[in-house]
């Protein structure tokens, strides 16, 4: 089921607490992830590349996209290869999670992917007021065995991380979930420590090309500085 959906879907899915029905982790970090999901899925797919040292006419360390379709249908897809195009991924990151723009395109690329999920029957809008008053989004998860697939494929990615050779996907979504800080809210249980040592030899996995995995790793990283940057410029815009 999970290698017929996008990554995003995948993240998003993982995310998705089954009790409070809402994201174990707040705005700032899946937004920051949902992007960087969205970047790899392009890369992964075909539709970006990551221009290299010695290429004609083109900067190296930008993506650009390369005529293959979108990861998936529909014009909030085509908005992500558009926005990433000719840029850094840090960039593209940004750019796309919103950070750079007044619009939520985070919110917008979110709203999308979830919608898909609701099609096939994943999971369900459901009716939410906070203090009775004000409507937030909730989602209920019709399928549990559709969650659990993808945090089963994460743990047994961090498992084998450092060992050896890795599912390029799953090794890019357990990288997402540790450059935006999840890991410890969906394994409460597990040694913080050893979590943070698996995330990190992530950035070790040996990809199918050294573009693909530059790219990724570039990626990760402006996910983890966005997180870092948002999170400070609330704490000051609160001091």
């Amino acid at each position: 089921m999970s290698n017929e959906q996008t990554l995003c879907a995948d993240y998003l899915l993982a995310l998705l607490s089954p009790e409070k029905e809402t994201f174990v982790v707040d705005s700032t970090h899946w937004k920051a992830g949902l992007a960087g999901a969205a970047v790899v899925e392009a890369v992964l797919s075909g539709a970006l590349r990551l221009t290299e040292q010695g290429e004609p006419g083109t900067r190296p360390g930008r993506l650009v996209r390369t005529g293959v379709a979108a990861p998936a249908v529909g014009s909030v897809w085509d908005e992500v290869i558009e926005r990433a195009d000719g840029q850094k991924p840090k960039n593209a990151v940004g750019r796309i999670g919103g950070a750079s723009t007044w619009r939520d395109r985070a919110g917008e690329l979110r709203d999308a992917v979830l919608a898909d999920l609701v099609r096939k029957e994943v999971i369900a809008p459901r009716e939410h007021r906070t203090l009775g008053l004000f409507p937030t989004p909730r989602w209920a998860l019709i399928r549990p065995a559709a969650r659990d697939a993808v945090l089963r494929r994460v743990t047994e990615t961090l498992a084998a991380a450092g060992t050896g050779p890795l599912v390029e996907r799953d090794a890019s979504l357990a990288a997402i979930l540790h450059a935006s800080g999840a890991l410890p809210k969906l394994f409460p249980e597990a040694d913080r420590r050893r979590l943070k040592e698996q995330g990190k030899a992530l950035t070790e996995v040996s990809w199918g090309s050294q573009a693909v995995g530059k790219a990724i790793q570039d990626v990760n990283t402006a996910v983890a500085a966005g997180v870092v940057a948002a999170v400070a410029g609330g704490t000051a815009a609160s001091s």
